[in-house]
């Protein structure tokens, strides 16, 4: 199985491992591979729509930031993520004060789990 990311083809066993949001949450800087379940989503200013993973309010440890032109091409709409689990890949953002995030950059980066 190949994965297309950034362009690039890399080989399944590339993909880092399965980490809980709290785990990735913890690695700033870092390319992630996440396994949480979507408790919440808003949409901010510039049309930006932010899932909370696992918990929300202050102690959400993860946010994925979805990018305006990439909410429809989602699996489902976020409303209808709410509850479900989610796989997430792409890079850890993290600032002082704030809760670490994921920024999408492509559609597929965001999935529903099988199981």
């Amino acid at each position: 199985m190949m994965l297309a990311i950034a362009g690039l083809g890399l080989a399944a066993s590339t993909t880092p491992p399965e980490l809980t949001a709290a785990e990735a949450a913890k690695r700033p800087g870092q390319y992630v591979h996440v396994r949480a379940t979507v408790v919440g989503f808003r949409t901010e200013r510039a049309n930006l729509c932010v899932l909370s993973l696992d918990r929300t309010g202050p102690k959400c440890p993860l946010l994925v930031v979805v990018k305006p032109e990439l909410v429809s091409k989602l699996q489902l709409p976020p409303a209808k993520l709410k509850g479900r689990v989610v796989l997430v890949q792409g890079y850890v953002h993290a600032t002082a004060g704030a809760t670490s995030q994921i920024w999408l950059d492509r559609a597929p980066a965001l999935s529903i789990s099988p199981n």
